[in-house]
């Protein structure tokens, strides 16, 4: 089965996808395409040799950006790029196109999140390092990184799309499990079965949160050009994404709801539930 995004192969059994579309073309889902023709091209130039792939981070990153959870200046950015490529000068990143997912906002502000498979090689140290990651970016207007992050979640190999075995899970988690699962999300992935066994797994979760409103409304568009829509309540635990097939008028601002479905997966603090249903 594809990871069509890591959100939601938990979803419907479960899947998502960012679409993959040139930059050009004028859509209904203009700044997804943007965002996904520019992460197709970021990776694409990081994969370059090194003035090419360096010259080119130089022009997508602004004053201040968030880079692997931690807010960074350009020059600081580009010295931790600038030592990354000479570590390895010979780099390939290669994006699984059926495994990327795009949430855009009003504001052209988009989230882009996928698996991307690498290889990274240095003749003179006769080194190699292989791996399959999670990526996840925030982009302004197709052109723009405001904030870059992602896990391995595979060293010395390339994760398959092959099943693995299903952990025993509780009868249902509750907010206060939260932070104990978002931890075991991160921490667990340097675990080469883990990826499996995670995206397998239902964790069946029930819990509260605090409306935000139609603020807080959100839509992924899915490989295949269609829309699945979802919703951002807030909860004293983080941020939770609710990703459901009803498109009914969400609650109030600053209402309390009950949400329940399966975890399916963190990206940054915010946790995404799979099945999810609005009370």
């Amino acid at each position: 089965m594809k990871l069509v995004a890591l959100i939601v192969i938990v979803v419907c059994s479960a899947s998502v996808g960012l679409e993959r579309t040139a930059c050009g073309q004028t859509t209904d889902h203009a700044p997804e395409d943007q965002s996904i023709a520019f992460i197709h091209r970021y990776m694409q130039q990081w994969s370059s040799p090194n003035s090419e792939a360096l010259a080119y981070m130089e022009t997508v990153f602004p004053d201040r950006i968030v880079y692997f959870n931690e807010i960074v200046g350009h020059a600081a950015l580009m010295q931790r790029k600038r030592r990354f490529a000479e570590r390895w000068p010979l780099r390939s990143f290669v994006l699984r196109g059926d495994d990327i997912s795009v949430s855009c906002d009003q504001q052209r502000l988009c989230t882009v999140w996928g698996l991307i498979d690498w290889h990274c090689h240095s003749p003179e140290r006769h080194a190699d390092a292989i791996g399959t990651s999670v990526f996840a970016f925030q982009i302004r207007d197709g052109r723009t990184v405001l904030d870059e992050g992602g896990f391995v979640i595979a060293r010395g190999r390339i994760v398959s799309h092959g099943r693995g075995a299903v952990p025993a899970v509780p009868q249902a988690y509750s907010n206060g499990d939260i932070p104990e699962l978002r931890r075991t999300f991160y921490d667990q992935s340097a675990d080469p079965n883990w990826i499996d066994q995670w995206l397998q797994a239902r964790r069946p979760f029930s819990g509260t949160a605090q409306s935000l409103g139609q603020a807080g409304a959100r839509s992924l568009t899915e490989s295949d050009g269609s829309a699945r829509s979802y919703a951002v309540f807030q909860s004293r635990q983080g941020p939770i994404a609710c990703i459901t097939a009803d498109r009914r008028a969400l609650p109030p601002s600053g209402e309390a709801v009950h949400l329940q479905g399966h975890v399916a997966l963190f990206i940054g603090s915010t946790m995404y539930l799979s099945n999810c249903m609005v009370g």
